[in-house]
């Protein structure tokens, strides 16, 4: 398959056919902790849509299921989407309430991007580190059903402050993708993690340091979106050519990151100006 076309790849996404079950509120609230027992959590129906989940231990999180059951009753098509939202929702309140170090992540965002989630939680901002003038690493707690983004309160929770977050989830991304899988013939190649931490490929200096050496120190890189990780071998001539056409194409197909190039450095990356 071309480069082009694992561009164009949809993340995979769990269906879940429940438009047949006939559940009233007690049912769905039963079948939803079974979902997250699934995870590997404990769960306790303590009353019709509200459910007690321990994830990570301890005393556990009250989880309400009111705002499924509500898109599960008006809705009947979306009924497997709010069955998985309930079960994601109530694992993430859970690790959320309950943060570990060695769930930190960092995720690559726009500046655009990192403005929105600043104002969802002005008093509270995720904790970040600029790439370059418009990318910005964002820290986040990993759950299985999402990502929980880092503040002041989960560093709190944490008991560390920001730079020591900052290494642990650098070490965390060390270690859960130590040779990612590489697609294409050059000079443009497709580096692949799991499709939430694609982008996040750019922040692990392992990866880069034996690549550059190869292609003669000369190495750029682009993250059009968060799901996707280009790097291109400046050794050849026509390799920043090349990767600009790939990274419009991945842009003009919704890629919500921009296009711009960034080079390798011992320091670090560096923007490519136009």
């Amino acid at each position: 398959m071309s480069l082009l076309a694992l561009l164009m790849w949809p993340l995979p996404a769990r269906a879940v056919d429940a438009e047949a079950l006939p559940l009233d509120q007690h049912g769905f609230t039963h079948v939803v902790a079974a979902m997250v027992r699934d995870r590997g959590c404990a769960v306790t129906v303590t009353a019709p849509l509200q459910l007690a989940v321990a994830c990570t231990g301890g005393a556990g999180s009250s989880v309400s299921l009111a705002r499924a059951w509500g898109v599960w009753e008006s809705d009947p098509s979306a009924r497997g989407t709010a069955l998985e939202a309930a079960a994601g929702s109530a694992d993430l309140v859970d690790r959320i309430g309950h943060p570990e170090a060695g769930r930190l992540r960092l995720v690559v965002r726009s500046g655009a991007q990192l403005h929105a989630l600043a104002q969802r939680r002005p008093d509270d901002p995720p904790a970040a580190w600029p790439i370059t003038r418009d990318l910005w690493a964002v820290l986040v707690l990993d759950a299985p059903s999402a990502l929980g983004f880092v503040g002041r309160t989960e560093l709190g929770r944490l008991g560390i402050d920001r730079d020591t977050a900052r290494d642990a989830a650098i070490e965390n991304l060390r270690e859960a993708f130590p040779a990612p899988v590489q697609q294409g013939d050059g000079p443009v190649y497709m580096l692949e993690a799991d499709g939430a931490y694609d982008a996040s490929l750019l922040l692990h200096p392992d990866l880069w340091v034996g690549r550059a050496a190869r292609s003669g120190g000369l190495l750029y890189a682009a993250t059009p979106d968060p799901g996707v990780m280009l790097w291109a071998d400046g050794s050849r001539p026509e390799a920043l050519a090349t990767l600009r056409a790939v990274v419009a194409q991945a842009t003009r197909a919704g890629g919500s990151l921009g296009d711009g190039i960034v080079q390798w450095s011992e320091q670090g990356w560096s923007l490519v100006e136009p």
